[in-house]
């Protein structure tokens, strides 16, 4: 059976099906192959990823997905956004799996 993420089932299917839901908590990701887009990384709604993410450290509560974005110069942006509104963030490239602080 075909599974695909939350915009592909919307693209597909014209709602979402949620195929690739509840596969992780709030603060993981995990990996799947959707049939729409491949190999990629979904949240606990089955909502692609994009390469960088713009997390936000959160005392007690796990961390949170503040964005996801395709090119670094844009998430490099918006964590300079959320720094200046004092959210302790930081950027993660899902291809290096190393977090850099900002």
């Amino acid at each position: 059976m075909a599974e695909f993420c939350r915009e592909c089932c919307v693209e597909v299917w014209g709602r979402d099906t949620g195929d690739l839901k509840d596969l992780c908590d709030e603060s993981t990701l995990a990996s799947v192959i959707c049939e729409g887009c491949g190999p990629i990384l979904v949240d606990h709604q089955g909502v692609r990823v994009e390469r960088f993410r713009v997390i936000e450290e959160r005392e007690g509560k796990g961390d949170a997905l503040l964005g996801s974005y395709k090119s670094l110069a844009e998430a490099e942006h918006w964590l300079t956004h959320y720094l200046n509104h004092e959210h302790n963030a930081y950027l993660v490239d899902s291809e290096d799996n190393d977090a850099t602080h900002k």
